[in-house]
């Protein structure tokens, strides 16, 4: 997608440096029939140098620097136009369309972005009120008009030709920010260092499988809640590294053991929550004392790894279940293993 964006940046720019390209050369007519010698020099220069970059417009090396030379350059040569003739004669309409154009185009600096339109429109309202009352050098009313007609008419003409691919971008951006908001959304559901559910997420699926429960659509539900033993200690005699080895390896084990028969999340630090639907007590039983058989085999750099498991179990419709309820029931039978030992299961039916 970003590659589509990019060729139809590419053609924009491209079509931009035609229009100029045919706008300067006309002007450049009329300022030698009027004899206006520094327009026309300035913009048979402009002519020429456009000319030089056209075919290297596709370059990304110089792509940036060709944009910045292509907007210099028509600004310069439009401010010309203004202090000789004067405000009105449609100019300063040229202005407004590179204000329009910058809006369309993304940056990966929003705030560079929001600065140049700044300057933008500083530099246009400078020069309104520089000219506004400026008397006519050049020609009559009519003569102006023309000129004024000229100008509305190879912008309208420039947009007509514009309008499909800048439409385009504006598609692709939208779909790039929708993309972008997807992402950071994936980013907040899962934990970096383990790869699993983090807090928020998981309580809304346990929300979901509670309310199964009171509808009688699930018939059983089990939370276990997992806390690793002496964590502060391993992290305070091996370092936060280490202790990122232990987490994610406690937790590797910890989703081989339960993804078969639920969901587990990273509940916090060094805790982890798992839900088991739909399962018999005493399976359900064996399956988290299974997952602690589990973490007590594990041995990283020679160091073992025991945890310690709360869980209660529900079954049958129920009402009115509050999960701050069932999450602190659960967060009582885990302290009691700790203080009886632990590296133990604390499993209760409620």
């Amino acid at each position: 997608m970003q590659k589509a964006k990019e060729e139809r940046e590419n053609r924009v720019y491209r079509k931009v440096i035609i229009l100029c390209i045919l706008v300067i050369f006309f002007y450049t007519i009329l300022y030698t029939y009027l004899g206006i010698t520094l327009l026309s020099l300035n913009n048979a220069l402009s002519f020429v140098v456009l000319l030089i970059i056209y075919e290297d417009i596709h370059s990304p090396k110089y792509k940036k620097a060709i944009s910045l030379l292509v907007q210099l350059s028509a600004i310069y040569n439009i401010t010309c136009a203004i202090f000789v003739f004067g405000w009105g004669y449609g100019f300063e309409l040229f202005l407004l369309a590179f204000i329009a154009i910058s809006c369309l185009f993304t940056t990966k600096n929003q705030y560079i972005k929001f600065t140049i339109i700044f300057f933008q429109i500083t530099f246009y309202l400078t020069l309104y009120l520089m000219f506004k009352d400026a008397p006519k050098e050049y020609g009559g009313e009519l003569f102006k008009n023309i000129i004024y007609i000229i100008n509305f008419s190879a912008l309208a003409f420039g947009f007509l030709l514009l309008h499909n691919d800048l439409n385009i971008i504006g598609a692709i951006n939208i779909l790039n920010l929708e993309k972008e908001k997807e992402s950071y959304k994936d980013i907040a559901k899962y934990d970096f260092l383990t790869g699993l559910y983090t807090r928020l997420p998981m309580m809304n699926i346990i929300n979901e499988i509670l309310k199964n429960l009171e509808s009688g659509k699930t018939n059983s539900v089990c939370i276990a809640l997992c806390d690793l033993d002496n964590f502060k200690n391993i992290n305070d005699t091996y370092g936060h590294a280490f202790g990122d080895k232990v987490l994610s390896t406690a937790s590797a084990s910890l989703k081989s053991s339960f993804s078969k028969y639920g969901t587990i999340s990273r509940w916090g630090g060094e805790e982890f929550l798992a839900i088991l639907e739909n399962q018999e007590i005493d399976h359900a039983k064996s399956i988290i004392e299974r997952a602690r058989q589990n973490i007590e085999s594990l041995k990283i750099d020679n160091i073992r790894i025991t945890a310690t498991f709360g869980a209660v179990y529900l079954e049958n419709p129920q009402t009115n279940l509050r999960l701050d309820e069932i999450i602190k029931n659960v967060d009582e039978l885990l302290y009691v293993g700790k203080n009886s030992g632990k590296n133990r299961l604390v499993f209760k039916k409620i």
